[in-house]
């Protein structure tokens, strides 16, 4: 038998010493992804935890858009401005001005929800006087 060719003829030692060595070998890649699969269900946790705060901070960044809008249009008026280009360049700094001011805080939130810290997003929600869908139907 040991004699034909693509044949490797092996006694129970070594077949038991293949099967050893094959076994470590997978029970190392189980290991590797468990880490892998830790690691993910950690993500996907906190991603899932991030989605609590999504309506508050969405409310918010509504809520504050129509305010500057409504704002920008009373200094138009009062700057009587009908220059299309100058228009654009004021809306555009008004909302420059406004995400830079609103995006910190909302990360915040959104991070504090990350990390399962519900009474901060219920401080920011009174901060914000938001009112939660459920409490309005």
């Amino acid at each position: 038998v040991a004699t034909i060719g693509a044949v490797k003829l092996m006694n129970l030692d070594q077949i038991a010493e293949m099967v050893e060595k094959n076994m470590k070998s997978r029970l190392n890649k189980v290991k590797s992804v468990e880490n892998i699969i830790s690691e993910e269900v950690s993500i996907l946790e906190a991603s899932m935890k991030r989605l609590d705060a999504e309506p508050l901070v969405k409310d918010v960044f509504k809520n504050i858009d129509s305010l500057r809008e409504k704002e920008l249009q009373k200094a138009l008026q009062m700057l009587n401005e009908k220059d299309e280009k100058k228009i654009k360049i004021i809306e555009e700094l008004t909302k420059a001005v406004v995400e830079s001011i609103v995006s910190t805080p909302m990360n915040n939130i959104r991070k504090a929800s990350e990390q399962g810290e519900p009474d901060i997003i219920e401080m920011a929600g009174k901060l914000f006087n938001y009112k939660k869908q459920k409490e309005l139907d």
